[in-house]
């Protein structure tokens, strides 16, 4: 039998050995790992579903930190000479392109990095359902085998986790582009 208390952690032991910066959020001034499920011990699936209701959570509730003010007047300023106020909106554009990336960007790589802890907590359930299921061969004798094995999916997740971060960076620079409004027009006119 899969005991869930052994081959888990819950929310905030998962969070602390990532040594990542978690999702910085306050849901009704109750910090998120109060929130539902934060403390039953899950796994699989449903560690799954939690880290995406949390990653929910910490958009939803995302505040806009403050621009500068010596930014905004440079990119006011250097958009100024384009045309009048479609310098202005080209400004402001940009601004609102650089915030997103600047907001979005650590909270897809957390959830990048929790989602990879949630798949490398699944060889420990593999190997003991392994054991439970399969009463016939003795997998104990193998450690060897094990270890490497084990040693091969860690890297395979670790690899995993940078690939997705990457990709998700290059979407997240993908939208927020200022070519995008450019391929949103063309489509929208047809041509």
């Amino acid at each position: 039998m899969l005991l869930p208390q052994i081959q888990t952690t819950i929310t905030k032991k998962n969070l602390m050995s990532l040594k990542t910066i978690y999702w910085k959020i306050h849901l009704r001034g109750i910090p998120f790992f109060y929130s539902p499920n934060s403390t039953l011990h899950l796994y699989g699936g449903a560690a799954f579903e939690r880290v995406i209701y949390e990653f929910r959570c910490a958009a939803y509730s995302i505040e806009c930190p403050p621009v500068s003010r010596e930014k905004v007047a440079n990119i006011l300023l250097a958009h100024a000479g384009r045309g009048g106020a479609r310098g202005i909106t080209e400004a402001a554009a940009k601004i609102a392109r650089f915030a997103a990336r600047s907001w979005l960007a650590p909270l897809f790589d957390t959830v990048c990095d929790r989602l990879g802890f949630v798949l490398g907590n699944l060889f420990d359930l593999a190997l003991e359902r392994n054991r439970n299921g399969s009463k016939t061969a003795n997998m104990d004798d193998c450690v060897g085998f094990h270890a490497a094995l084990r040693c091969a999916y860690s890297r395979f997740i670790k690899d995993l986790s940078k690939q997705c971060k990457q990709l998700i960076r290059h979407h997240l620079d993908s939208v927020t582009s200022p070519f995008l409004q450019l391929d949103v027009l063309l489509v929208f006119l047809d041509v």
